[in-house]
């Protein structure tokens, strides 16, 4: 997510910042391995994965939450990644650390302000590997739409993207013409946001970007807010 949309990391940072904890970004960047495990070049994926694993070593020995902004790297953290390295205990131990954006801000005492419409689009990966219970705890409503058609790059793909068009019209468009133009449409996977431009001309945000626009209007609301003179109140 950082390499293809370096505003959503900026947006991440910014909400685990306002939380009150420090965030860590790893020295370098390492794919999570996802586009060599569809493709069956498991050696390579499980080579990427023991990187991350060495890469992540001091945090995770502290016990320390790590934040996963895409929903597809997420499903390779509490799922492939534990049959790709069954015999390495940091594997076991990188999936109980992985958080989304949602359960780390539930977690952290966030939430969306009760006026707020957020409509959340929940990737199938996000719905497979934990479900949008955080989201629901949020304040956001979840939106029944299915897969958006997508599935990674399989909506890129020139002979499959009519294929892919088709089945974000079965459930995710109908349904995106339900949400009110002045709502938030919210969508984590990148491939989900590209799916909802491409087929309703919406705007969606990932949930990062929707809870630091929040909290810069609180702090800005703060900022400007009329003090009162303590001297000249009376009792």
């Amino acid at each position: 997510t950082s390499v293809k949309t370096p505003h959503v990391l900026q947006a991440a940072l910014s909400v685990v910042q306002a939380a009150g904890y420090r965030p860590r970004l790893t020295q370098r960047h390492v794919c999570c391995g996802r586009p060599f495990y569809d493709s069956g070049l498991l050696d390579q994926a499980r080579g990427n994965l023991l990187q991350i694993l060495d890469l992540l070593a001091e945090p995770m020995a502290a016990g320390v939450p790590v934040l996963v902004l895409e929903p597809s790297c997420l499903s390779v953290f509490r799922d492939e990644m534990l049959a790709l390295l069954a015999h390495d205990p940091r594997a076991a131990q990188l999936a109980k650390l992985t958080r989304t954006m949602a359960e780390f801000a539930h977690e952290a005492g966030l939430s969306l302000p009760e006026a707020m419409q957020a409509h959340v689009h929940a990737h199938c990966h996000h719905r497979a590997c934990g479900g949008a219970a955080a989201e629901k705890e949020l304040g956001a409503k979840m939106l029944d739409t299915g897969c958006c058609g997508m599935a990674g790059a399989f909506g890129y793909h020139a002979k499959t993207a009519d294929v892919a068009r088709r089945v974000g019209e079965l459930e995710l468009l109908p349904k995106l013409a339900q949400v009110p133009s002045e709502a938030e449409l919210v969508a984590d996977g990148f491939s989900c946001r590209a799916q909802i431009g491409k087929l309703s001309g919406r705007h969606a945000l990932h949930l990062a970007e929707v809870l630091a626009r929040h909290i810069h209007e609180d702090h800005h609301a703060a900022a400007t807010a009329p003090r009162i003179n303590t001297d000249e109140v009376s009792q």
